[in-house]
């Protein structure tokens, strides 16, 4: 008996150094390679520098990792329903053989695909892959996070900036109408005084 809680113990601390994939990660069999992939550092969150996180193996080669791939794929990174992308070269990961990053700062939180293209080995690669239930992480809002204050992003202040354009723009248009009614305003005056005046 106290062997095999010994062995019970033994595979539940082992259980970690066995996962090849992080939580949060897609994985997805395109040919004969694997891909895993997912945000680098998880959870995201908007306004925070993080990247593209890809590990790719062969599973004709017991798993080997695929080494040279940030020379032949690349990638792009779609928010919510936009069709604008960014496009992101792969990195290798310094000592970390078959894993890339593509360096990016999601700037909203919600919903991101990655687009992973170019080639692996001979065969052409085009996979889209989406955050959500069952993938790979949205981005998260990083307010709930921050203390005592929080600190606007980067979307935030493009919203107050837009709000505020929009303020001067309304007080421009304010301007040039008192302008152009104290112009002719006098004058309209000086002309009923001298109609009175007949």
């Amino acid at each position: 008996m106290r062997r095999l809680i010994v062995a019970a113990l033994f595979a539940v601390l082992a259980l970690p150094l066995t996962a090849t994939a992080a939580l949060g990660h897609e994985r997805r069999t395109v040919g004969p390679y694997q891909f895993v992939v997912g945000w680098l550092g998880e959870p995201a969150f908007a306004g925070e520098l993080n990247a593209i996180d890809l590990t790719v193996t062969d599973t004709t080669k017991s798993n080997a990792a695929v080494e040279g791939l940030e020379q032949t794929l690349k990638a792009e990174v779609f928010y919510g329903g936009l069709t604008k992308s960014l496009a992101l070269n792969f990195r290798a990961r310094f000592g970390l053989p078959g894993k890339y990053a593509a360096d990016a700062v999601p700037t909203k939180d919600g919903q991101y695909r990655f687009r992973i293209f170019g080639k692996v080995g001979a065969m052409d690669v085009n996979e889209t892959f989406e955050s959500g239930p069952g993938r790979f992480n949205d981005v998260a809002k990083l307010d709930p996070l921050q203390y005592p204050d929080p600190v606007p992003n980067g979307a935030d202040l493009g919203d107050r900036l837009a709000s505020l354009q929009s303020s001067v723009d309304q007080l421009r248009l304010l301007a040039i109408v008192a302008i152009v009614l104290a112009i002719l305003l006098p004058g309209a005056s000086l002309l009923a005084r001298r109609r009175g005046a007949l």
